[in-house]
């Protein structure tokens, strides 16, 4: 889902997690995973609908709080 869509969600209370984990395809590298009330998942997409990889903790971290989250949890 891309950037605008999550924040409309999360502003509208419809996220019900946000999760920090590691890419499954790329080593080192980690994605924005976002579970909605309603049961469905979504990964952070770009504007190319890759899905969006940060090469440290640090980036995704950054990118969930531009997003406007307060907190979420991280899988490694």
């Amino acid at each position: 889902m891309k950037r605008e869509d999550i924040i409309d969600l999360h502003s509208h209370h419809r996220i019900d997690a946000a999760r920090v984990i590691p890419a499954p395809s790329q080593s080192r590298k980690w994605i924005l995973f976002f579970l909605e009330t309603e049961g469905r998942s979504y990964f952070l997409l770009n504007e190319n609908d890759d899905i969006c990889q940060f090469q440290t903790v640090d980036e995704a971290i950054g990118e969930l709080q531009a997003l406007g989250f307060k907190w979420a949890v991280v899988r490694f």
